[in-house]
């Protein structure tokens, strides 16, 4: 059994333990590489550098300074592009933002 697309890594990785195959992931890593949160905490633990995240930024100012844009706004845990929006102004932010929320599937 070869790879496969990040959306399925966890079924991929569940068959090939179940039948005792060859894999090139394991349960932990798939939990990390499933989701961009859990990617980015383990990146910054060893040193990567990772796409700023100004997710607390807004959270706590509510907006972004104007040489922040363009920002991209996509939910850490959704696959592909899905919820992704490129946001050129603050009141862009917040209509990405809500969208995201409501494709995320942890809301």
């Amino acid at each position: 059994m070869i790879g496969t697309v990040d959306i399925l890594l966890k079924n991929y990785e569940e068959v090939c333990r179940k039948n005792k195959l060859p894999c090139y992931a394991n349960k932990r890593s798939v939990s990390y590489f499933s989701s961009k949160n859990s990617f980015n905490k383990i990146s910054k633990k060893f040193g990567f550098k990772n796409i700023p995240d100004y997710t607390n930024h807004v959270k706590n100012k509510n907006i972004l300074p104007d040489n922040f844009f363009p920002v991209l706004v996509k939910p850490v845990d959704s696959g592909g592009g899905v919820g992704a929006k490129i946001c050129y102004s603050n009141s862009q932010l917040k209509v990405a933002a809500k969208e995201a929320k409501i494709k995320s599937k942890k809301t």
